[in-house]
């Protein structure tokens, strides 16, 4: 793989995880989430509902979330990082699930159970069909990410990888819904397939704190997190409204070898 599909690679890769609130991928310092007030958030006694234990919080959140439907995504990664938005429909496991999202230009899709990367001018417009029972560095590297990409498939292995868990302090009102702060604690290497592994610059270090806002609904509203130094925040809307995700024309469609892939 080429350094210049390489660095596109990783970046899709990360946003891929880190949409569904997974951002080891860069990996970093481990520097915690602080469930603090920002700028785009204040904070309030009120309580938003009962506060889950840890034992439940999986399976009420996605629980939740498949009963929704569907979410609105926006994700940023801080000054000079990842930045991007798309649609989620949700459902047990990939092959019942769809994704689009943009992110940097680099277009992903989960259809069907097919997952597909468009990086733009880096594989001529095309999307990049990955096979997970690939063996090249393309299909070791994405071919994880399919098995992660449902929300509900995130969640689970989410919890696999849990070495912590509170209830941050307080209430934050995000896009008008009062939330409660759940600071979960994550082994990122046992997130991460050893391709994904490859991709990081440096260690990954030996935790790191992911805190997502959830309202009364048990919906995420809010997931912030700190990569290599960066403030990641995902912001969730539009839960439950329709969604169109299709499949790209045949004709646009590849697998990676014209590109060294």
């Amino acid at each position: 793989m080429t350094s210049r599909l390489r660095s596109r690679a990783a970046v899709s890769a990360v946003a891929a995880l880190a949409v569904l609130a997974l951002a080891a991928c860069s990996g970093g310092g481990d520097d915690s989430a602080d469930p603090s007030p920002s700028s785009s958030a204040t904070t309030s006694d009120e309580p938003a509902g009962d506060d889950l234990t840890q034992e439940e919080f999986v399976s009420t959140v996605t629980a939740a979330m498949v009963e929704s439907g569907s979410v609105h995504v926006v994700l940023n990664l801080g000054a000079g990082g990842a930045a991007g938005e798309g649609d989620i429909a949700v459902g047990q496991t990939p092959q019942d699930s769809a994704i689009s999202m943009t992110v940097n230009g680099n277009e992903v899709l989960l259809v069907d159970g097919s997952y597909y990367v468009n990086l733009a001018q880096a594989s001529g417009g095309m999307y990049l069909e990955v096979d997970p029972d690939g063996t090249g560095q393309f299909a070791s590297t994405f071919g994880p990410v399919l098995e992660q990409a449902a929300p509900v498939s995130q969640l689970r292995l989410f919890e696999s990888a849990l070495v912590g868990f509170a209830v941050g302090e307080g209430t934050q009102e995000v896009d008008g819904v009062t939330t409660t702060p759940y600071v979960l604690t994550v082994d990122p290497a046992k997130v991460l397939s050893a391709a994904q592994v490859a991709l990081v610059e440096g260690a990954l270090p030996p935790t790191m704190d992911v805190t997502l806002y959830l309202g009364p609904d048990d919906l995420p509203r809010r997931v912030v997190s700190t990569i290599a130094g960066a403030d990641l925040t995902i912001e969730y809307s539009a839960w439950g409204e329709p969604v169109d995700i299709e499949a790209p024309p045949a004709d646009l469609v590849t697998d990676g070898a014209p590109f060294g892939l």
